[in-house]
């Protein structure tokens, strides 16, 4: 009997222990010594590509992150990325001419309409980014993203859609945890 208790015992230790460190390590997020900010969105388009084709443009989304640790900690990786821009809205400034609103003067020219597109684009990356960012400095990363990923233009061509968009587009609403990491770190 006594060496029961002691098993049930132990193995309720044991389970404690791992409950203890697994928590730890299955965080869903980085520690609040790191800061991370959505920083702006710009068009980059791509090479050997032609403006008819759906992978011509792509748009790189900047974050920056920052090292807030007041105990001198580095950061020295951070790895098991996660983007998630799901509610974001990607709005096309002058996506199709407005034929309801004629404009003053002849022969009548027509304002542009905007289109808003609600993201839901997410991705994970588990591959280490090795790099040594110390207390108060601060890094700019970048995450670029092929347009066809994250708008469809239904019955436009991909030439409409990428002469639109090169008008003018904003990102707007991007939620405050859009990206998320490990981090490994030293003294």
């Amino acid at each position: 009997m006594k060496g029961k208790v002691k098993f049930a015992v132990a193995a309720f230790m044991l389970t404690i222990f791992v409950a203890m460190f697994a928590g730890e390590a299955l965080a869903a997020s980085y520690p609040n010594w790191i800061g991370v900010k959505y920083v702006k969105a710009e068009l980059v388009t791509n090479k050997d590509t032609k403006i008819t084709d759906k992978n011509h443009l792509s748009v790189r989304f900047w974050y920056d992150i920052k090292n807030n640790s007041r105990d001198s900690r580095i950061m020295t990786a951070y790895y098991d990325q996660k983007l998630d821009l799901s509610g974001a809205n990607f709005t096309v400034n002058q996506w199709r001419r407005d034929s309801s609103k004629p404009a003053e003067g002849w022969p009548a020219q027509y304002p542009w309409a905007s289109a808003t597109f609600r993201l839901s684009y997410k991705k994970n990356w588990t591959h280490v980014e090795k790099r040594e960012l110390y207390p108060g400095q601060t890094e700019k990363s970048h995450y670029t993203i092929p347009l066809s990923h994250l708008i469809n233009p239904g019955q436009r061509s991909w030439k409409d859609t990428n002469e639109a968009v090169k008008r003018g587009f904003s990102v707007s609403s991007v939620p405050g945890g859009s990206l998320d990491f490990q981090v490994s770190s030293k003294k």
